[in-house]
């Protein structure tokens, strides 16, 4: 029994040091990639509105989530309107390198998918098709 154990946090010990291993090598890709990036107004605000939008979609997911479950009585239709406006700002803004392309596709795909899964959810919550959790 004892060797298993040691085995296992072996085993973790050695996952944790590969996780820190890469996530240098991806800060030091980080600090590579920014330098060779073309910088400007555009790209600046592109940048914003991105490190904005991507964690505004997660944050908006666990409230709808939370939401279904019966933790909050009414959807989080303010942030939603925010995070609209910020895909509707980044919409318009310019991309200026195939990554940022890229990125923003990525982003607006996420963001569409989360999207139409909250609107059906509310659809079904209206029609009676699907019922909320009650937390008292």
């Amino acid at each position: 029994m004892a060797k298993e154990d040691d085995e296992a946090w072996r085993r973790r010990r050695d996952r944790e040091l590969e996780r820190e291993q890469e996530e240098e090598e991806e800060k030091e890709h980080q600090l590579n990639e920014s330098s060779s990036k073309p910088v400007g107004p555009s790209t600046d605000r592109f940048e914003e509105l991105i490190k904005r939008a991507e964690p505004m979609i997660e944050q908006l997911n666990n409230l709808y989530n939370m939401f279904i479950s019966g933790a909050e009585r009414l959807p989080p239709t303010e942030r939603r309107k925010q995070l609209d406006q910020v895909m509707l700002s980044l919409q318009h803004v310019s991309k200026p390198t195939l990554s940022a392309q890229f990125r923003y596709n990525a982003v607006r795909y996420k963001y569409t998918s989360h999207s139409e899964r909250w609107d059906k959810i509310l659809r079904n919550l209206e029609k009676g098709s699907l019922k909320r959790q009650a937390k008292i």
